[in-house]
């Protein structure tokens, strides 16, 4: 679930999720997703496989600027989320956004 500062839901945002190693910042990975809220804030991202991510909100993100190696170390530099997911691990992140 995606929420703003008051906890109301946040579905403004897009949510990149990537792997937390540079390895795999490549165009075309399964390690690297673009994700949008609902109206309710809810997300998911499918099919990852194990190993480390990190996730991060932003509101603004052109068509394909998720496969930027740039872009995502300008993301992973900006403290997202992490979370490490096992072989068929299901997670719930909730994630507040500061401010607004």
């Amino acid at each position: 679930m995606l929420q703003n500062a008051a906890g109301e839901p946040a579905p403004d945002y897009v949510l990149i999720v990537f792997s937390s190693d540079p390895r795999f910042w490549v165009p075309r990975t399964r390690r690297t997703q673009q994700v949008r809220p609902d109206l309710n804030g809810r997300f998911i991202a499918r099919d990852l496989p194990a190993g480390g991510y990190l996730v991060a909100a932003v509101t603004d993100v052109e068509d394909g600027q998720w496969n930027d190696p740039a872009f995502l170390a300008a993301l992973a530099a900006s403290s997202p989320v992490t979370i490490t997911l096992a072989e068929g691990d299901r997670k719930i992140q909730n994630i507040r956004i500061a401010g607004r």
